[in-house]
């Protein structure tokens, strides 16, 4: 999806705060190419225009590019301008952080049904918990895969599961339908701390031990120490963006959360 120089005059001159063109900029598909610029970057351009008299190269900036600069709109958000931004876009992703997940998956289910392709940033703040799981199951000489199990438990800080515990419970238990069982915990910060999943063969551990450490314990004898980083929104966007049209893996997931959660 693209913005020609017509709807992008238009969208300005509906008078966009600059939060809210930072927040809208989220609402374009990944197919989208449209060029922000901040403060930093204008002013960053406005020096190596000053630099052409000294001989200085003068990177360009695209004519196109909406320039955001930290006037704000007095008027306030712009509902309008929103939702004109809306009705262009092809994907939403949106942040169910701090969101009640029933509120959150009707969230997501109204834009789902308006034919928007959905993707949630709390899904991306799994893959320190998937990739890890995902590379042990992958192990092509393992006796024990994803459908044998069926009994999971998942650790959590707040007081009723979160969309990132529902998610996490909602892809490893999939394939067999495993029983899940949500239980309030303390921990290192907020959110998931623990993820347990067993069968008549196995029984595998997946821990926070430390603020930056999670461990992976197995009655297959296997232990193994992994990194936890803390990505922000800008490294989760990235991530999320480079996913191009409809995730099998986010979308299978979150109509399994929903049963999870009814």
């Amino acid at each position: 999806m693209s913005l020609s120089r017509e709807q992008i005059g238009s969208c300005l001159e509906r008078g966009f705060t600059r939060r809210h063109l930072g927040r809208m900029a989220t609402l374009l598909s990944a197919g989208a190419a449209l060029p922000f610029y901040n403060e930093y970057a204008m002013a960053q351009d406005a020096e190596q225009r000053m630099m052409r008299g000294a001989g200085g190269a003068r990177r360009a900036v695209d004519p196109d590019a909406v320039r955001i600069s930290s006037n704000e709109n007095p008027l306030g958000p712009c509902k309008e301008g929103l939702e004109a931004i809306a009705k262009l876009a092809t994907k939403v992703i949106v942040d169910t952080a701090g969101m009640p997940s029933p509120e959150a998956i009707d969230f997501l289910s109204k834009w789902q049904k308006s034919g928007k392709l959905v993707a949630d940033l709390e899904w991306t703040r799994l893959t320190a918990w998937r990739e890890p799981l995902a590379h042990l199951f992958d192990d092509p000489v393992r006796k024990s895969n994803f459908a044998h199990f069926d009994s999971l438990e998942i650790d959590h800080t707040e007081t009723k599961p979160p969309m990132q515990a529902l998610y996490l419970a909602a892809w490893l238990s999939s394939p067999g339908k495993a029983k899940v069982t949500f239980r309030q915990a303390s921990g290192f910060g907020d959110g998931i701390q623990r993820v347990s999943f067993r069968s008549d063969a196995e029984s595998i551990e997946f821990e926070r031990t430390s603020a930056e450490c999670v461990t992976l314990w197995s009655t297959a004898g296997r232990e193994r120490k992994y990194s936890f980083g803390h990505p922000n929104v800008t490294a989760l966007m990235t991530e999320e963006l480079a996913v191009a049209g409809y995730d099998p893996a986010f979308n299978a997931a979150l109509d399994r959360a929903r049963e999870l959660l009814s």
